[in-house]
């Protein structure tokens, strides 16, 4: 028969365990939610306002990011400015906060930056490698490093990154077999260097592509790009602005018309973001 100190020993010892192993369940637990919490998507930090900590200056809005060749980190945001009617190109390292409500970077940006060629593929249209049309890139998932952790098809399936075998800015590639994946990256050849136009040119209010009330689209605007088919019939929730000129208006239906002027002054991910 134990001794009652004995028992009292025991006793203590395992209350002692049942309080390390709560502890170490909250710790566990508390670091997935911050890992969580440091998580953001690409629509998320599109359309916050970026302020400059040495002076608290504006900066102007995100409005798109680019990505590495290899789909693994986003290098730079693309930040419009309203007073310099164009887009400026912010890399990771002169940003020292992202997932509040406004992106702070530490200095003023270099406006003479040449914005990267390598464009980040959200709202792609995702294809298999045989060429069957899977859905649309609906979102991309950075940690605090702005390193590339998730990739999300359709609002709800995810992407595995080794899956992709290639990417632009309109389209992502991908093979689900493993083995074969290697084989197509490693066989394909890679893209003859070419420089695409920036985004934003500077436009003059007369230049904006506009069609007269009750006039027609021409064949290039009838013929949009199939992958965007997907936003024609959507109710347009939020004004979409080039400069001070209205591109889309709030309430109006998706029409062929709007996506034309939208893609030609970089504004696709913003119709695609505020329409329902």
């Amino acid at each position: 028969m134990l001794k009652r100190n004995e028992i009292l020993s025991r006793t203590d010892a395992a209350m002692r365990g049942i309080r390390f192993k709560r502890f170490f369940i909250i710790s566990q637990s508390l670091s997935a939610y911050i890992y969580i919490m440091i998580n953001i998507t690409l629509t998320e930090l599109i359309g916050k306002n970026v302020i400059c900590l040495s002076g608290g200056d504006f900066v102007g809005t995100v409005e798109n990011a680019v990505t590495d060749r290899a789909l693994k980190k986003i290098t730079h945001l693309l930040v419009f400015s309203e007073e310099r009617d164009s887009l400026t190109a912010i890399p990771f390292s002169n940003i020292s906060a992202f997932v509040n409500n406004a992106v702070v970077v530490k200095k003023p940006p270099d406006y003479n930056l040449e914005i990267p060629d390598k464009l980040c593929p959200l709202k792609a249209a995702v294809y298999s490698h045989d060429g069957m049309l899977l859905g649309v890139l609906s979102d991309i998932s950075v940690n605090e490093k702005f390193e590339i952790c998730r990739l999300e098809r359709d609002g709800e399936q995810e992407i595995l990154r080794d899956s992709v075998v290639s990417f632009s800015a309109n389209v992502l590639l991908i093979c689900e077999d493993a083995a074969l994946s290697k084989k197509l990256k490693a066989s394909s050849k890679p893209a003859a260097a070419k420089r695409l136009p920036a985004l934003r040119p500077k436009l003059k209010r007369n230049e904006i592509l506009f069609l007269e009330p009750g006039e027609e689209p021409d064949a290039a605007i009838r013929n949009i790009v199939p992958e965007l088919n997907y936003l024609l019939g959507r109710k347009i929730i939020r004004n979409i602005y080039i400069g001070e000129t209205e591109l889309a208006a709030r309430g109006d239906t998706v029409s062929a018309k709007h996506i034309e002027i939208c893609r030609r002054h970089g504004k696709i991910v913003q119709l695609a973001k505020y329409s329902e």
